[in-house]
């Protein structure tokens, strides 16, 4: 039978020991799959309780695409890396997906795993408001757009996220500076 402080140091060995992993994206997960074993272990025997895990926060595709899979979270995520490695499958999956699981730092394999255990939050996205360049005005909306030359109409401008204003053919017109803006999207 091992003790508390003899599984501690076996699992430290395990990190320092080369695994035939090395070198592949799964090596990431071991490693994060041993600190977990040791912070657990840690606090095997003591009163302390170990520190609640923090859910992920994620942007609302990534949420999305977890919600349609996670009755079936290991096909899914096989079909996923399926379809992100293998080229000509890509367009199987949305454009945003693709570029956030393209990027290292948003850790994506771990984020998937750790909503799977844990949970997750969907990140509020910034809402902007936009501003005429030349007379100030804020663009409002009311059964159709307008110009609002009263400054102090807050609640009749119209806010909405990035993506929102794109759709609409403002973001990038010259005409107007975008302000990010506090409130609900309208």
């Amino acid at each position: 039978m091992m003790n508390k402080q003899e599984l501690i140091k076996k699992l430290k060995e395990l990190l320092t020991t080369p695994s035939e992993l090395e070198g592949y994206d799964f090596d990431d997960g071991y490693v994060f799959g041993i600190e977990s074993a040791i912070t657990l272990a840690e606090y095997l025997d003591e009163s302390v309780r170990p520190p609640k895990p923090k859910k992920p926060v994620v942007p609302q595709f990534v949420a999305d695409w977890y919600e349609e899979h996670k009755d079936n979270f290991e096909d899914g995520v096989y079909d996923l890396f399926v379809d992100f490695y293998e080229y000509e499958f890509r367009r199987n999956l949305s454009t945003d997906l693709v570029e956030w699981f393209e990027l290292d730092d948003n850790k994506p394999i771990e984020t998937l795993v750790k909503m799977k255990l844990f949970g997750y939050e969907v990140e509020k996205e910034k809402l902007y408001r936009a501003k005429n360049r030349h007379t100030g005005e804020y663009l409002c909306y009311c059964f159709k757009f307008y110009h609002d030359k009263n400054s102090s109409s807050e609640n009749q401008r119209f806010t909405a996220e990035e993506k929102r204003w794109k759709e609409l053919g403002y973001w990038g017109n010259d005409l107007y500076v975008f302000e990010e803006a506090e409130g609900e999207d309208e």
